[in-house]
């Protein structure tokens, strides 16, 4: 029942693939995409009380120093405050997560309270900031939300087309234990064609083999 699950949130899921920059990450259903000049990817649900979205940039810089910088320039946002930060690790990439509140002042006369969750990578030259925020009030109910599509952000290479490591060592055994069995059946068969040759040269049936086993996956 879980794999079942499992699988229907993954296919529910809005699968986003970058090939500029090499990543690749699942948005969540129903959410719908905006375009923005200062991000790479922008998804917001539907009334726009949340959002996800995706920034990266050229860096010469370490983790460590980008996250310090990256707090610097949190630190202009009216009324911030950091609430946890930490190390955080997500398909084998080691990143760095904060989560922070801050207020949003579009005019004179209205104000939203925010929360945002960070995670920052620096791999190959490259920073990947992805931020999950909604109403401060709202955070919790869209944290597992947020959670699923942190978990899928994966690097990505031509040669695996963004598939996560452990799915694309069940798609190699896969196809592995198709070939065997395709080559069981072959052998299987010639070895019957002979057998029932030397019926009809002999007139005596020689002993009929037995079908091969199929090799555990």
């Amino acid at each position: 029942m879980a794999i079942l699950l499992m699988l229907c949130t993954v296919q529910l899921a809005i699968a986003y693939e970058n090939a500029e920059y090499s990543f690749s990450i699942s948005f969540p259903s129903g959410w719908e995409q905006t375009e923005s000049s200062d991000v790479v990817a922008l998804y917001a649900n539907a009334d726009g009380s949340a959002s996800i979205n995706i920034i990266v940039e050229e860096t010469n810089a370490s983790l460590a120093d980008y996250v310090a910088e990256s707090k610097v320039g949190l630190e202009n946002l009216d009324y911030y405050e950091l609430i946890s930060e930490g190390s955080r690790t997500i398909g084998g990439l080691n990143g760095y997560e904060l989560v922070f509140a801050w207020t949003l002042f579009p005019d004179n006369e209205t104000y939203y309270d925010i929360k945002d969750k960070q995670v920052l990578f620096v791999q190959n030259g490259k920073a990947f900031t992805i931020t999950c925020g909604s109403d401060y009030s709202d955070y919790n109910l869209f944290l597992p939300t947020f959670e699923q599509t942190l978990e899928s952000f994966r690097l990505t290479s031509s040669g695996t087309l963004g598939m996560p490591d452990s799915t694309l060592i069940i798609v190699v055994a896969v196809i592995a234990v198709a070939i065997v069995l395709i080559i069981s059946i072959i052998l299987f068969r010639r070895k019957r064609q002979l057998t029932q040759r030397q019926f009809d040269k002999t007139g005596t049936k020689a002993p009929y083999p037995s079908p091969p086993q199929p090799p555990p996956p």
